[in-house]
């Protein structure tokens, strides 16, 4: 091959990593089974970290008892999907013990992963604002699926101050 060719080429190949990869909607829905499918795990990891017997646990009066905070985040999840398809979210446990907490906790998350499993590319930037309360009303089913995801992370947050007070050291991380 010729020298001039050679520069050509190398030049040519050298523009392809120049430009960034675009990332389908397809790849998009995939990554949010797989986080969900991972947070899922971890959210049971962090609720098992805790001893049953400290379940009702409470930092401060005003603050939710150790096995509501994965309650709440479960009923929230599922509000907050439910939108996509028009489901109603999977009402709340009266009980915060550690074993209607897991059930209900892994119902949400099979419920907002059954919702992510049936999303199409163009149900992802729906806005449906007769159907929805005027705080969610301008947004996309992209960001209820976001707002979940962060609502999700905070509560978690909550649970790890409480298991920290406990003594306990809280799971690692994970993403």
């Amino acid at each position: 091959m010729d020298r001039r060719k050679a520069m050509h080429l190398a030049g040519v190949s050298g523009l392809a990593t120049a430009f960034p990869k675009t990332v389908s909607a397809e790849s998009v829905l995939g990554e949010y089974i797989k986080h969900w499918n991972v947070s899922k795990k971890y959210t049971l990891d962090m609720m098992k970290a805790m001893p049953i017997e400290h379940f009702d646990f409470k930092v401060t009066p005003e603050q939710m008892p150790f096995g509501n905070q994965f309650t709440h985040l479960g009923y929230f999840n599922t509000f907050l999907l439910g939108f996509i398809f028009e489901k109603d979210a999977i009402p709340e446990p009266e009980l915060f013990d550690f074993e209607t907490t897991q059930r209900y906790v892994l119902d949400t998350y099979d419920f907002c992963l059954t919702i992510l499993s049936d999303l199409k590319e163009k149900d992802l930037e729906i806005i449906d604002n007769q159907k929805r309360p005027g705080w969610l009303a301008d947004k996309s089913n992209r960001e209820l699926i976001h707002r979940a995801e962060v609502h999700t992370s905070h509560h978690r947050g909550q649970a790890v101050a409480y298991l920290r007070l406990k003594g306990i050291k809280p799971p690692s991380f994970k993403v």
